[in-house]
């Protein structure tokens, strides 16, 4: 007994499993399957983070970043080392193999090379190591207004534990508000009269400030522990703790030498909020965590705590990555929704009612089968999940439609609906199988795309998969049962409009097997047009159509950097950031801004790299959804920002207004140069900058090679190596001025341990005169002033340098117009021009394929081998269907015509070519080969019954012209509102959908005529080489 004869002899039985299913789904949708941005992944690289405070960057780089570089030199499975040397903070990043499936032994290995390091400086931090990932937070709450810092740490903490205990939440991190310090403010004048330093108070400090165990004390009445108490608890403890002698033999407590301030670390980083001060709370979520059910809590927390704030005091939230989510859940379900009522109207033209509703029912059980299958591998509704729901929302049918229409087809010509269901089913079961398989070999390939790309793409074929596998089991088991259940004993006469449509469709039929004939009359000129047309397409394509990395993406923020004089301090770029954000105001509509998130002191390039410094600001804008209260594209927001802001660019002051990417590449313009020389560098750089800012649509062009802030050098005198100093003694007692020095105590407060610091004054540390005047302590006590045994002199540095495996190297950066130009015409034009620098500059290389470039090649790469292992799984499922050699390459004649589809459609509707216009070209090689495949299955059977080849081409071809229509007309339906009709956020889909659209469409409507050439072509050589084999027996 067949699936089909089972299916309609059960029918409770059927009707229990699809009721399972959709029950299933949408309770699992609904409570348990998490949703999220973007599914979890590493970007396989490990960073390496050292921070050395007050150190330059060329000493970042020659006593930290090369002695870590160093340690890795024999370490497998790395394929890059690139580090950047800044002030106080050296970064090396790892890149790792793509053959390394774990990361856990190499994290582990790296750590034992960086251990094995003995020669970091003593005072540089204990180096970090960590494996990048893909982890963001998921909103931010900013609390901002007018309150003492104090007071509002406070309330921050409470308002952090409040957020840390919402179910889901995995941590939360603080910004914008410095650690909690006890500053000991040595004044100068004391500290000299008593013949004191600054490290002679820390080590007082260390010894005084300290709580001791004293041991046990057995007794008759028990046992007790012993504890000596000198651990301050208060400024006033600390004010009485005896620091020195005086002259007249008194006490000098601290107090009399320092004043004592419970305050904040030193910051490196300002927080704004809407143009007010604010600190930020960024929340992170468990790996198993609803994000839109996390920020639903948090939002409610937030209003909460807002009753219980002072007047003066507001809470903003920015970020909310569920807003994204729900907008592209959205997108989905009117996507879905659209696509079922085309699917549904298509079947109702041509299809009985009851066929077309049941038919349609496939749409649900798949999609919630799909949500099933996720939900118990560990999958999330992520973004790229809903992609792939989106691209297979019209395949999902096809099997059911080639079932139904044949069902309905024997159910016309007299058969019982039981009868009809079964002979209908049974005859197109396997080649409707072989086609569901084709379509799934054709996504599962990007499995074995590599890097991070590889696991965003990964989410596809194993969501197209399930969906289909569980319309496949729709298709051959439920809607059987149904159609014998629900269709009437005898068909009822058509209706008026009926009979016009099934006449029309019957002329059509009629008008479509005379051209058929026609063409197989002229098979070879026929055969000879289409290949010409493909190739003159393809030569045009290659010509005018430029490839780019992903389309321009319609977002809700965009980033404003800000870059300042190096001379100036946080509190100066604040307030040169109060300019821009007021500009802002200005310039954007109240309507259309949802708010302004700025961080003074650094900038983020990218997901997890940064540029930090007193001189650097950037300012996040957030808008409103496009088409929901605002009706402007970012592109035109952006651009009338970049025009506003342009006047404010004076005095060493530069801006930037960045767009987001729509995908995971670098940036797109990224010419990287290596070579031994910081000077010569930098001027192969400004030759190529001067060269690539001509090219229309280049904008923003910037390197790492600028200069850093003013140092002044200390060079010992032969005095000082005659009264026993050394550099290093220097360099300490000069760092512990005016950075401090931290004590190894702290004061233990009633809620938090309060970490202790030694300083002057920070009017005194600021000064450049108290360099002149500081006095140094030789070995044997005495007190020598700075003059006497160094000269001091002022030098400029440089703010940032980059290595690229063991080479320093200059990276020069910018963003483009896609519209005017792409990253790869750019590299293009960069190679031919300065291909030579190795030439002229001995020594020297040029590389352009980095950033979108290198994104770009890598992906083309990995889609190609996906594209070709696609057509072999293919060619494999058909040739086992046919037991053919030869058939499988008729039948995949419609994969050619699909990609002129795919060209033309991009041609005609003004798109680019890019990495999701792949993906739908990839999809479509197994898409299109499905209505062929049922033709020459047909087209066997009848000369099997003994029907000459042509009239089994043409008998064949006008059984099939009604269910190939309706099988590509539902494909591109569940795809018309994507392709032509996107706005906001479902823009970033569209290519892949045009592909799709103008892929099946080109392949349908030639494939009812190219492969009934085929076969006789194919047919006719066959013939000719048998009867040359009888010629010559």
């Amino acid at each position: 007994m067949n699936l089909a004869s089972f299916s309609v002899r059960n029918p409770v039985c059927i009707n229990l499993i699809m009721a399972t299913i959709l029950i299933m789904g949408v309770v699992l949708y609904v409570t348990r399957m998490p949703k999220e941005i973007f599914p979890a992944f590493s970007q396989d690289i490990i960073q390496v983070t050292t921070v050395y405070g007050g150190a330059s960057a060329r000493e970042m780089e020659k006593n930290v970043s090369m002695k870590i570089e160093d340690a890795f030199a024999d370490l497998e499975d790395i394929e890059d080392i690139f580090s950047t040397s800044q002030e106080g903070r050296s970064t090396v990043r790892l890149e790792v193999s793509k053959e390394v499936s774990n990361t856990a032994k190499l994290l582990n290995d790296v750590q034992q090379a960086i251990d094995q390091i003995d020669d970091l400086p003593e005072d540089a931090e204990d180096p970090v190591v960590q494996e990048l990932d893909s982890d963001l937070p998921i909103i931010t709450v900013s609390l901002y207004g007018g309150i003492n810092l104090l007071e509002l740490e406070r309330l921050v903490e409470d308002l952090e534990d409040a957020i840390a205990a919402v179910p889901g939440v995995a941590n939360v991190n603080r910004s914008g508000l410095p650690e909690r310090e006890v500053w000991v403010e040595i004044r100068p004048e004391t500290i000299k009269q008593y013949k004191l330093t600054l490290q002679d108070v820390t080590r007082i400090l260390d010894a005084q400030n300290y709580d001791l165990p004293g041991g046990t004390m057995d007794t008759t009445e028990g046992a007790y522990l012993l504890r000596t108490k000198g651990k301050a608890a208060t400024l006033e403890d600390l004010r009485e703790i005896v620091v020195a002698t005086g002259p007249n033999g008194g006490q000098v407590v601290l107090d009399d030498i320092a004043t004592l301030r419970d305050w904040f670390a030193d910051k490196s980083t300002l927080g704004r909020f809407n143009r007010q001060r604010a600190i930020n709370l960024s929340v992170f979520k468990n790996d198993d965590g609803d994000a839109i059910k996390i920020t639903q809590a948090i939002t409610e927390v937030t209003e909460r705590f807002e009753g219980q704030l002072p007047p003066t005091v507001q809470i903003g939230l920015f970020n909310d990555l569920s807003v994204y989510i729900k907008n592209r859940l959205d997108v989905l379900k009117t996507s879905g929704f659209q696509g079922l009522i085309v699917v549904f109207i298509l079947l109702l033209l041509a299809l009985n009612t009851r066929v077309a509703g049941l038919v349609t029912l496939g749409i649900p059980v798949s999609f919630l089968g799909a949500i099933v299958l996720m939900y118990y591998v560990g999958m999330t509704m992520n973004m790229i999940a809903m992609f792939a729901l989106i691209v297979v929302l019209g395949l999902v049918v096809d099997d059911a439609v080639v079932i139904g229409e044949n069902v309905y087809r024997h159910y016309e010509q007299g058969l019982s609906p039981a009868e009809a269901a079964v002979r209908g089913a049974s005859e197109v079961s396997w080649p409707v199988v072989s086609a569901v398989a084709t379509t799934i070999a054709a996504f599962l390939p990007m499995l074995l795309i590599p890097g991070t790309m590889g696991v965003f793409l990964g989410v596809i074929p194993k969501v197209v998969t399930f969906a289909l596998l569980v319309s496949l089991l729709e298709a051959l088991v439920i809607l059987p049962s149904h159609l014998a259940e629900f269709l009437p004993a005898r068909p009822k006469p058509p209706s008026r409009l009926r009979r016009k449509l099934n006449a029309g469709v019957d002329s059509a039929i009629d008008v479509y097997g005379r051209f058929l004939d026609l063409v197989l009359e002229c098979r070879y000129v026929f055969l000879t047009a289409v290949i010409s047309f493909s190739a003159v397409l393809i030569v045009y394509s290659a010509v005018h159509l430029p490839f780019i990395l992903f389309g321009e993406f319609e977002g809700a923020q965009f980033y404003v950097n800000v870059e300042c004089p190096l001379s100036f301090s946080l509190e100066d770029t604040e307030e040169y950031i109060k300019q821009v954000e007021e500009r802002l105001a200005e310039t954007i509509p109240e309507a259309e801004l949802i708010s302004l998130v700025t961080n003074v002191g650094t900038i983020m390039d990218d997901m997890d790299s940064f540029r930090s410094g007193p001189h650097l600001g950037q300012i996040i804008v957030e808008l409103k959804e496009f088409g929901k209260g605002r009706d402007r594209p970012i592109k035109v927001v952006s651009s009338d920002v970049r025009d506003a802001l342009a006047d404010l660019q004076r005095g060493g002051r530069h801006i930037e207004v960045q767009e987001l990417q729509s995908g995971p590449g670098g940036k797109p313009i990224y010419i990287l140069v290596t070579g031994p020389r910081l000077d010569v560098l930098q001027e192969i750089s400004f030759e190529i900058q001067n060269f690539v800012s001509q090219i229309p649509g280049v904008r923003d062009l910037s390197d790492n090679l600028e200069p850093g802030k003013t140092e002044f050098q200390v060079e010992l005198t032969p005095l000082a190596r005659t009264l026993g100093l050394s550099e290093r003694d220097v360099a300490w007692q000069l760092r512990s001025g005016f950075a401090g020095i931290a004590s190894t105590t702290s004061m233990q407060s009633a809620a938090e341990d309060i970490d202790i610091r030694v300083r002057f004054p920070e009017a005194v540390a600021d000064r450049v005169e108290t360099l002149y005047r500081m006095h140094l302590r030789l070995p044997g006590g005495e007190l020598v002033p700075l003059s006497e045994v160094a000269r001091v002199a002022p030098v400029r540095g440089e703010s940032a340098i980059l290595r690229d495996n063991g080479q320093r190297s200059v990276a020069i950066t910018g963003d483009l117009d896609q519209a005017k130009t792409t990253a790869s015409d750019v590299a293009q034009a960069v190679q031919d021009r300065f291909g030579d620098v190795a030439e002229r500059f001995p020594g020297y290389r040029l590389t352009t394929q980095r950033g979108e470039v290198q994104d770009i090649n890598r992906s083309m790469t990995a889609l190609k081998f996906a594209f070709l292992l696609a057509l072999f799984l293919i060619y494999f499922i058909l040739g086992t269907q046919f037991r053919s050699y030869v058939q499988p390459l008729i039948v995949m004649a419609a994969i050619p015509l699909g990609i002129d589809g795919v060209l033309l459609g991009h041609i005609l509707t003004g798109k680019q070519l890019g990495i999701l216009s792949m993906i739908g070209l990839v999809a479509l090689s197994g898409i299109v080969v499905n209505d062929s495949l049922v033709l020459v299955d047909f087209v066997n059977r009848l000369r099997r019954q003994g029907q000459d080849r042509r009239s089994s081409l043409v008998q064949a071809g006008m059984i099939r012209f009604r269910p190939v229509l309706l099988t590509s007309l539902t494909t591109m339906g569940g795809l018309f509102f994507l392709a032509f009709l996107a706005k906001g956020q479902a823009q970033f889909l569209s290519p892949m959908a045009v592909s799709i659209f103008f892929g099946l469409m080109m392949a349908t409507l030639i494939t009812l005529l190219v492969v009934p050439a085929m076969y006789s072509v194919t047919d006719d050589i066959a013939l000719h080489f048998r009867r040359r084999r009888k010629g010559t027996v």
